[in-house]
């Protein structure tokens, strides 16, 4: 089955960023990532960039 059968992205659809942030550096613009991915989502769409509370 190939990923277009599975989600139609001219449709809302909810992009979940769960423990993925954490993995990107600082010096690798993640604000900027994460708005260019918010940016290509249909209106009605749902985000959810969430990293794990900080141990400090």
């Amino acid at each position: 089955m190939a990923d277009q059968d599975l989600l139609d992205l001219s449709k809302p659809i909810a992009l979940m960023l769960v423990a993925v942030l954490h993995f990107i550096r600082d010096d690798e613009d993640p604000r900027a990532i994460v708005n260019t991915l918010i940016d290509a989502l249909e209106p009605g769409s749902w985000s959810s960039p969430r990293t794990p509370p900080s141990s400090e």
